[in-house]
Order: structure tokens, then C-alpha cells, then sequence
């Protein structure tokens, strides 16, 4: 009895073990077949799951404050107080602008806020109520509208007008006066963004007589989509002040990496509904982009060759990681220009600096001799087209 008792035990052991074995042979065969498959999986999976994360926290945070917002709106028209804000930037959209001066609305519960330059929250409630406000502060010059050359900034997917303060600092170096965009872009559609911009644009005032944009990744579809809703609707028109806009790394030609992304739960979660436009309903939303009747440069991230080697695997050609060179390209360009950038830091780059504020002032982003336009679509790079003795002899570049 003691030796089949002894054999069952040494029956049981071995067979657990062996079972134990298995399973985490059978677990490493997983992960190295994942690991093969997506290189780069792990990291846009890591990178996608800490988004997804902040996004939710921040959340709850403003959900918290705007669920008590709602039950206060349904006792009081409106509500007068100077307070500090949550922040929620991907839950908030700017309808009209004043000077530093804006008034949000907010994505889910669709009420309205004052904000002044500090980000000050100065009332809440009714559109009606937050407009008769800044309205006061107008006469009173506390807020004071804008006049002469402005420029519009448009940030891209999941970022914040943060990203874009960079450059509004050294345009307005430069004499510019600028308007940083703000909107909810993973929580709201290309054509809701283009239609707050719309209110954006009309209520600059008379006093502003030139408009440029400088659009990053998603901001340049924005502005492409409020430019068709101008040309299909007859009571619009493309606003005659705006003269020329800079696009940084614009995915003109769709994304093949939100495309990829497509199947990804903590991509629709984190990108919302621009993301899915992206990728899912491209087509859709291509047909409602319109090619800019003003003057337009492209600015590309991509390897020259000159020691920058690397690249995304995933995306044929020359890219910045997240858009290729040829999905930038747009027919009707005015110049054309490729530098090693990478898309999430190229609106932060001095070069693109110097480079923007030279466009805007000439119309090309290096010279008249090396600019190069975007006549069609082909497979190499745009050649330039030196200009004339006859043409040569009048340029003059503008400081």
C-alpha cells in the first residue's frame, strides 16, 4: 500500500511539472510570435495604453466638475465667478475669440465658459450669458480684440494648443498676432472642429486684415474641411483676408498608421471620432476636403541622408515616424519642403520657425530658386522650376 501510494504521488508531481513546463513553453511561444509579428507593436501598444490612462483620469476629473456644472446650469441661467479650471483641453472648443479671451464650449454636456488670458474661469452657463460678459469686457478694455496680421494655430490629434505655444511665441516676435485654436479633437469630428473654427474666423473682428494658418497634422484637415464648407454652402465664403498657410506633417493623403490602428480598442478610445475618420471612414471624409484657394506650403518630416537613417518600418518611403513624405503631399502647393523632423516635435523646431515666418512673408520656405511646387502626384520629389531672368530681377526677399 505505502509503494502505490508513493508511485501516485511521484505520478502526480510528475505530471504537474510536466503540465507546468508546457504552459510556459506554450506562453513564450506567444510572446515571441508577437513579438515577430509587430516589432513596434509593444511600444505604440505601451504608448497607446499610458494615453489611454491620462485620458481617462482626466476624465473623471472634469466629469466630476462638469456633473455638478450641469446640475447648477438647470437652477441658474448663468453662474458669475473668477475660478481656476481642471484644465480638460480634450473636452472644450473655442467659438469665439477675443484677445486672450475665449468662449468654450464642452464636448459632452454642451455648455459654456469664459476663459480669460490666464486661463481664468470668469462664468459658465448659457452662450447667451458668457457672450454679455466678454462683451462688458470689451467696453471695459479688459479684453481688447485683435488687429492687423494674425495667425491661426491649429494643433494636431490628441495634443493642446501647448504644443503649438512655440511657435505662436516666435511669430508674435516677429509682428504677428496670434490665435491658438483650441479644440476637443479626439472627442469630436473633423466637420464639428471646422465649424467652431468658422465662428472663430467671423468673430475676429474688423480690425484684423491679413489671416494665415499654421496648421499640424490633424489641424491642416481642419482647416481643408472648413474651406469646403465655405465652397458647398451659399451663405459662406472662404474669409478674402486669409493670404497663405503652413502645414506641418498634414496627412493630406490619409494615415496608413491610424489605418493599422483601425482594429485597436485603446485607439478608438484615446483618438475618438477624428481618429476613426482617419482610418476607418477616410474615404468619407476625403470627399469633403477641399484644396485651399490661397497660398499653401508643406513641410515634411523624412530622411535626407544626411545621418539621419532611421525610419518607421510600417510606412513605405521617407516619414516622420507617424506620416510618410508622400502621404503630406497636396496638389497646388506653393513649395514643397522635406527636413529630418520627427511628427510629434517638428512644430517645436527652430528651422520651422524660420521657415514659416519666411512663407508667410515671400511665399517659399528657403528661397524663389529652390522652391518647389506640387503640380501632380508622382512617386519622386517635386522638382524645382528655376525662375526666369525676367522674374529673378524683381525678387526681393522681404525681412
Amino acid at each position: 500500500m505505502k509503494r502505490k501510494s508513493h508511485r501516485r504521488k511521484s505520478d502526480v508531481c510528475r505530471t504537474a511539472f510536466w503540465q507546468k513546463r508546457w504552459n510556459h513553453t506554450r506562453r513564450a511561444q506567444a510572446r515571441a510570435t508577437n513579438t515577430n509579428r509587430h516589432p513596434l507593436a509593444f511600444v505604440v501598444g505601451l504608448r497607446a495604453c499610458i494615453a489611454a490612462v491620462l485620458l481617462m483620469t482626466q476624465c473623471l476629473c472634469v466629469s466630476g466638475q462638469e456633473t455638478k456644472l450641469k446640475d447648477t446650469i438647470d437652477s441658474a441661467e448663468e453662474v458669475k465667478q473668477k475660478s481656476g479650471t481642471l484644465g480638460g483641453t480634450q473636452f472644450w472648443t473655442d467659438k469665439r475669440v477675443i484677445g486672450g479671451w475665449r468662449i468654450q464650449q464642452n464636448s459632452y454636456f454642451g455648455q459654456f465658459r469664459l476663459l480669460d488670458e490666464s486661463n481664468n474661469r470668469h462664468t459658465w452657463g448659457s452662450e447667451k450669458a458668457c457672450g454679455e460678459l466678454l462683451d462688458e469686457k470689451v467696453k471695459s478694455g479688459e479684453a481688447k480684440p485683435l488687429s492687423g496680421k494674425v495667425v491661426i494655430l491649429l494643433h494636431g490629434l490628441m495634443r493642446s494648443y501647448n504644443s503649438m505655444q512655440p511657435m505662436a511665441e516666435h511669430l508674435e516676435q516677429q509682428g504677428y498676432q496670434c490665435v491658438l485654436f483650441r479644440y476637443a479633437s479626439s472627442r469630436k469630428n473633423v466637420a464639428s472642429h471646422a465649424e467652431f473654427l468658422h465662428h472663430v474666423i467671423g468673430g475676429l473682428g474688423e480690425g484684423v486684415t491679413e489671416i494665415n494658418f499654421v496648421g499640424h497634422s490633424l489641424g491642416n484637415i481642419v482647416v481643408r474641411h472648413y474651406v469646403d464648407d465655405c465652397q458647398r454652402k451659399a451663405a459662406r465664403e472662404v474669409d478674402p483676408r486669409i493670404k497663405r498657410m503652413v502645414m506641418l506633417g498634414p496627412p493630406n493623403q490619409g494615415s496608413r498608421m491610424a489605418r493599422l490602428l483601425r482594429g485597436s480598442v485603446t485607439f478608438k478610445l484615446v483618438a475618438g471620432a477624428s481618429g476613426l475618420q482617419l482610418s476607418r471612414g477616410w474615404k468619407e471624409l476625403e470627399s469633403k476636403l477641399a484644396t485651399p484657394p490661397f497660398e499653401f506650403g508643406i513641410i515634411a518630416g523624412g530622411q535626407s541622408g544626411e545621418g539621419w537613417t532611421f525610419n518607421n518600418y510600417l510606412l513605405p518611403g521617407k516619414d516622420d515616424f507617424t506620416v510618410s513624405v508622400a502621404e503630406t503631399k497636396l496638389v497646388g502647393a506653393r513649395d514643397f519642403h522635406v527636413e529630418d523632423l520627427i511628427h510629434s516635435t517638428m512644430m517645436k523646431q527652430q528651422s520651422v520657425f524660420n521657415k514659416t515666418t519666411r512663407f508667410f512673408k515671400n511665399g517659399y520656405f528657403v528661397s524663389e530658386f529652390k522652391r518647389s511646387p506640387i503640380k501632380t502626384l508622382k512617386s519622386e520629389p517635386p522638382t524645382s522650376e528655376p525662375p526666369t531672368q525676367a522674374t529673378t530681377e524683381g525678387i526681393v526677399e522681404q525681412k
